[in-house]
């Protein structure tokens, strides 16, 4: 693919499965947007619970790279919010 040759990309539930965060920048166009999705790393022990227990589905690959949203590389961190006290959403900006 060509490099900044999207305005929007969509991560949720992704990005913990892969490094991809310098991949995301690159594919944007310049004050692109990237919405995400993904566990908190601190509370992830609590998903992998529920899925022991069968209260949520199995992962398909690990969440290998677990990372703070309000400490990713390359992005303006937009709007920042926590859901349930177990997931974080947030919405970057290429900057």
């Amino acid at each position: 693919m060509e490099t900044e040759s999207f305005d929007v990309i969509i991560a949720f539930e992704v990005l913990e499965h892969v490094d991809c965060i310098k991949e995301c920048h690159d594919l944007l166009k310049s004050g692109g947007t990237m919405l995400a999705t993904s566990p908190m790393p601190s509370r992830d022990w609590i998903f992998r619970a529920l899925e022991l227990v069968g209260l949520s589905q199995k992962r398909t690959s690990p969440h290998s790279n677990l990372l703070w949203f309000k400490k990713v590389p390359y992005f303006e961190l937009v709007a920042y919010q926590t859901v349930g006290f177990l997931s974080q959403w947030a919405r970057f900006r290429k900057v």
